[in-house]
């Protein structure tokens, strides 16, 4: 059980964490304060400098995109033109459909 508190322990530190915290969380974990007290100087004995992980918050990312994606994306046509092109073909297809049929059309209505 001693080698467990003293790998939890070691890693606790190695993430970073305050000595005095880490004692504290494995005393009101349960472990008996001697036992800690034991594992720590095991570890002190051994001196194992402890590693600062980097928050997520102190890590920055940046995006750039490369010049042809730049170019196109300046290129590229408005959503709203697009919209109003095949608008434009949807009525130019109705108004062929209906001259190509105005004249049954015309007969079914008036007969």
């Amino acid at each position: 059980m001693q080698n467990e508190l003293t790998g939890a322990i070691k890693n606790a530190l190695e993430k970073g964490e305050n000595m005095t915290k880490v004692k504290k969380s494995f005393t009101n974990a349960g472990y008996a304060q001697r036992d800690v007290d034991a594992a720590v100087a095991e570890l002190s004995a051994s001196t194992i400098q402890p590693v600062k992980i980097p928050q997520s918050s102190q890590i920055s990312f940046t995006t750039q995109q490369s010049p042809k994606l730049q170019q196109k994306s300046s290129s590229k046509f408005p959503t709203w033109l697009i919209i109003v092109i095949i608008l434009a073909i949807i009525i130019l297809i109705g108004a062929a459909l209906l001259g190509f049929f105005f004249e049954d059309i015309m007969q079914a209505l008036f007969k």
